[in-house]
């Protein structure tokens, strides 16, 4: 998911590209996204498909270059709002340009980070679920659930507690009363 979404943010990319730059740094800029459109396409299919230890270090490999545009990026969005500020686009602009660059350079340096060999990872210890009283249902006892007979009595939270209104709980009797 994450070679997708930044598949479509070059596609963005690209065109901001278009629209901003001119001559042969237009060329330039633009081969480089293309390349990097290319490369997030191919991690799209690769993460679609087996991934061996090569395949892992090359999708490593494209997220460090799109973490590269990004802080590009924050560097130009930077110069615009302070030494280049342009009179025809708000500031804003740059401000909000440079927060989706800080969320997509935080999103690669995640999946980077994260060692995708599952040989290689300790494996996770199966816990025993600890038992709390103050949650204990008490549905292994068998007992049976009785009308206490003080209306504001406070029903057991803990085992000790539990054991002392043993008294209140007994088996439903069998006279043929309203109650």
């Amino acid at each position: 998911l994450i070679f997708f979404m930044l598949m479509w943010r070059d596609v963005y990319l690209f065109d901001v590209a278009d629209q901003a730059f001119k001559g042969g740094g237009r060329i330039v800029v633009r081969t480089l996204l293309t390349i990097m459109f290319v490369g997030n396409m191919a991690g799209v299919l690769a993460c679609l498909s087996a991934l061996g230890h090569s395949t892992k270090n090359r999708l490593k490999t494209i997220l460090n270059f799109d973490k590269l545009v990004e802080v590009a990026l924050v560097g130009w969005y930077l110069l615009r709002l302070t030494v280049l500020p342009s009179k025809y686009v708000p500031r804003e602009v740059f401000v909000a340009g440079m927060l989706h660059s800080s969320f997509f350079i935080a999103e690669a340096q995640a999946f980077t980070r994260v060692n995708w060999d599952e040989k290689l990872a300790p494996p996770i210890p199966q816990r025993k679920p600890q038992q709390n009283p103050a949650y204990d249902d008490f549905s292994d006892r068998h007992e049976t659930w009785a009308r206490p007979q003080d209306s504001s009595a406070i029903y057991a939270s803990n085992q000790a507690t539990h054991d002392s209104y043993q008294g209140y709980n007994h088996p439903p009797s069998s006279h043929s009363g309203p109650y």
